[in-house]
């Protein structure tokens, strides 16, 4: 545990998350995928992620709002990084600028399961010059496209159910 008013690096706060972490579902870094959550992605409930949260906080001394712990639940460990990061800027352990370093640059676990399949982005409002923004492509993590794949066939079956059993 660090002492509670030292300025932290990314690279320490990368190592500390991904160790709690890694201990915590029992995983190497590398099988980690940021945007995975730990219900549908790891198979861990409620309570393994109370325990990941008092971990967090008593390794980077933070408190983490009640309100902010049940609206965790079911998160990704990426939201939960934020929520970290979050803390640590406002105790001023983490400056804003290495807070974003670490949430859009930094490699924090592996990113092996990307998805190469790029799909547009909601463009941002145009100017007042009344041109057309151009739409952006954003990168999809192969994990998310797989729980959505998984979540669209247990709709799918539901709905073939209901469909026998209505008929």
């Amino acid at each position: 545990m660090v002492q509670h008013n030292t300025k932290l690096t990314p690279a320490q706060v990368k190592q500390m998350f991904e160790k709690i972490v890694t201990d915590t579902v029992e995983m190497s870094p590398d099988e980690i995928d940021l945007h995975t959550s730990f219900a549908n992605g790891l198979g861990l409930d409620s309570l393994d992620e109370v325990e990941l949260l008092m971990k967090l906080e008593q390794e980077f001394q933070i408190q983490i709002s009640d309100e902010e712990t049940h609206a965790l639940y079911g998160a990704t460990i990426y939201e939960i990084l934020e929520a970290c990061v979050k803390y640590l800027v406002a105790a001023q352990r983490l400056t804003k600028q290495d807070a974003d370093t670490l949430l859009r640059g930094g490699s924090v676990f592996n990113k092996k399961n990307t998805a190469t399949t790029a799909v547009p982005k909601m463009p941002q409002q145009h100017t007042a010059t009344n041109t057309k923004p151009q739409p952006q492509m954003v990168t999809i993590p192969k994990s998310l496209l797989d729980e959505y794949t998984a979540t669209l066939k247990r709709a799918n079956a539901l709905a073939e159910q209901i469909k026998q059993y209505t008929k």
